[in-house]
């Protein structure tokens, strides 16, 4: 594992395409730098909101499986 400190950042090309155009990612301590290959602006997150919308994702994925199997019994 690589620890990110003080003003470093780490700057990776995604296989992800947006508009025609490669997501960048750019990891810092605080934050991820989200933005377009190319482009001047991005969009700033912190790793608790990643984390947060994570946990949320993995949370109504599972209650939808649950109700798919409880429909199932239903029948």
């Amino acid at each position: 594992m690589t620890r990110i400190l003080g003003n470093a950042r780490v700057v990776r090309e995604t296989a992800t395409v947006i508009r025609r155009r490669a997501l960048v990612i750019e990891l810092r301590a605080l934050s991820v730098r989200v933005r377009l290959k190319g482009m001047r602006w991005a969009y700033e997150v912190d790793y608790e909101a990643i984390f947060e919308l994570g946990a949320k994702k993995a949370a109504e994925a599972e209650r939808a499986a649950k109700s798919r199997t409880i429909g199932k019994r239903r029948r």
